[in-house]
């Protein structure tokens, strides 16, 4: 879902398609990017609670040809396998607002 705010302002679109598989009892990493062609906005990401074990990262933002981005992980070592859906939601400091489901896949291990 995306939250329009003021006409002036461009929401956050979140760029990453889905998450990379991990598997139980090995470190595990992935980057979700997002982006705002308002350059001069503050990015937020946020994420809804991950699979045990994991947790929300270090974010980064720059700007980068023309676009203001913001990159984060969700980083850890799992602890239970599944098929798992993480919430992510970006928020710019204008009121522009975005969020987008994305799949992630937690193996047993062999």
């Amino acid at each position: 879902p995306v939250t329009p705010p003021d006409p002036q302002n461009s929401i956050p679109f979140i760029s990453t398609i889905r998450l990379k598989s991990g598997t139980v009892g090995i470190s595990y990493k992935s980057t979700v990017s997002a982006f705002d062609t308002d350059i001069n906005d503050t990015l937020i990401m946020a994420f809804s609670i991950p699979p045990q074990g994991l947790s929300l990262g270090t974010c980064n933002q720059k700007i980068i040809l023309g676009f203001k981005t913001i990159k984060c992980s969700i980083q850890g070592i799992p602890e239970v396998s599944g098929n798992y859906q993480i919430q992510v939601t970006v928020q710019d400091n204008n009121g522009g607002t975005s969020s987008k489901t994305l799949p992630l896949k937690i193996k047993q291990s062999i």
